[in-house]
């Protein structure tokens, strides 16, 4: 069977590349546009979500204030609208909880395909409708009530933009659809699927340029908001709430980088937990139910690092010592 499925890969690659072969020949400028495409294509699987812009607000009741920060991010790999009026599909990442000092609060990602946040920077109004579809689909997936009387921060991003990247395994695990225009096309294409590209190049070509914005503003015959099923993509690995300390030395101990991880109540041992340390970053993964990758603040020794678990407050303590200054 192996060898059977072998074969039959080993003959439309041949078929593709004669297909091409013919087509360089026939019309050189159509043969460089399919390639420039699926190269153009290709990069663009590899890009993650880009930050668009963010915004502060609290959820509610605000007996003791929560702040909630929402990065409004825009991605490729999102489906856009297919009309201005129909629903605009939004995905939501985690939402995580953080801490900074004495400060608790929460943050999360929603994610929309570029058309939909094209023009916000200009336009104050089209900003402000997206943050309220954003609140208004945070409600109703996340089950929490959020003031609308929203601030815009300072920062187009909440945190560490490097952690966008961790949406990027969902199209290459699970083949997620991307719209391209007209055309529908899957993340993993096969040798099958490009040959039935090439042999309809010369009858149609799908026109990407020119596409304009969606418009917010236009009343909708649907809901504004289409959800993306969440069945087409993986289960996101908890950031587990966290606490980053720089010790000053003390007795025998060196300044160090101090680092609390609260885990879940199901992490029973440290042999549950995978940490990894270099000299700037710390990664701690508890495969399944929660993954940590921060920068630290100074420069530490890796292989002098020790750590802790407490069985009871199912939390790992993390001692780093801080190299030595090199100024004179």
């Amino acid at each position: 069977m192996a060898a059977e499925t072998s074969d039959v890969l080993l003959g439309q690659a041949d078929s593709m590349w004669k297909i091409l072969d013919d087509l360089a020949e026939s019309d050189p400028e159509a043969y460089q546009r399919f390639i420039d495409k699926t190269l153009k294509e290709g990069s663009d699987l590899f890009k993650p979500p880009e930050p668009c812009f963010c915004i502060s607000t609290v959820i509610l009741p605000s007996v003791i204030t929560h702040e909630l920060f929402v990065n409004i991010c825009s991605w490729e790999q999102m489906p856009a609208p297919k009309s201005e009026n129909d629903p605009v599909p939004v995905m939501a990442g985690e939402l995580q909880e953080k801490k900074e000092g004495k400060t608790t609060y929460s943050v999360v990602d929603i994610i929309v395909n570029p058309v939909v946040t094209k023009g916000v920077s200009n336009s104050k109004d089209r900003k402000n409708l997206l943050a309220h579809v954003a609140m208004d689909y945070l409600e109703n997936t996340k089950k929490i009530q959020v003031s609308r009387k929203y601030k815009n921060f300072k920062r187009s991003f909440k945190g560490d933009a490097k952690t966008l990247r961790q949406y990027l395994r969902y199209g290459k695990d699970h083949g997620i659809t991307v719209n391209s225009g007209k055309q529908t096309s899957v993340i993993s294409e096969s040798p099958g699927s490009l040959l039935k590209q090439l042999s309809s190049i010369a009858v149609a070509e799908t026109q990407l340029e020119g596409s304009s914005g969606i418009n917010l503003f236009e009343k909708p015959k649907k809901g504004l908001i289409e959800e993306v099923s969440s069945t087409n993509f993986a289960p996101q690995p908890v950031i587990p709430v966290h606490t980053v300390l720089v010790k000053d030395a003390e007795n025998s101990k060196p300044r160090r980088v101090v680092v609390l991880v609260d885990l879940p109540n199901s992490v029973l041992s440290s042999k549950d937990c995978q940490l990894d340390v270099c000299e700037t970053e710390l990664c701690l993964n508890v495969p399944g139910k929660c993954q940590l990758h921060i920068d630290l603040p100074e420069k530490v020794n890796p292989d002098q690092t020790s750590a802790t678990f407490n069985t009871i407050k199912h939390r790992m303590v993390v001692k780093l010592p801080i190299q030595p200054s090199t100024k004179q």
